[in-house]
């Protein structure tokens, strides 16, 4: 599976106006919502909450500037993904190195499964030779959703 199976291009924000962990969170939850429309704001409120506890618990940061917060909810019966771009950087919290990068994601609950396979995915997307400067250097999100189609695709050969 390629990362463009994962996150949809209408789930891709290239350039992110939050420059905070709490605000960039409720950036990428309100484009989530806004293609889910049945989501409610409620729910919006409590997945963020939820994220932020989660953070807390255990850094989703990830060196070479990526974050990867992810829950489990029974809001859903598929995985949602969204992915957000910050050339400038986001403040992931106290002690944790700036985040241009961030994958949300929001798993049904009790499918450890979908979890494991999207972490290995993106993980894997971004120990690629050159995936993490191209990633950074893409113009736009239709860009970003080209480049999630060349990456990922490794993660279930081993």
């Amino acid at each position: 599976m390629k990362l463009n199976e994962l996150v949809p291009r209408l789930q891709i924000r290239s350039n992110l106006k939050a420059d905070k962990m709490d605000s960039a969170l409720t950036e990428l939850l309100n484009l989530i919502g806004n293609i889910y429309t049945a989501m409610t704001e409620d729910e919006r409120d409590e997945m963020k909450e939820r994220l932020k506890e989660r953070e807390k618990l255990s850094s989703t940061v990830l060196e070479p500037g990526v974050a990867i917060p992810h829950i489990y909810h029974g809001r859903f019966r598929h995985l949602i993904a969204a992915f957000g771009r910050r050339r400038e950087g986001i403040s992931f919290g106290d002690g944790q190195p700036t985040v241009r990068g961030i994958f949300l994601l929001l798993v049904p609950e009790g499918r450890t499964d979908l979890q494991v396979s999207a972490l290995t995915r993106v993980t894997g997307a971004i120990q690629e030779p050159d995936f993490w400067r191209r990633l950074m250097g893409c113009r736009d999100g239709d860009e970003i959703f080209e480049l999630f189609g060349e990456a990922g695709g490794k993660a279930n050969n081993g």
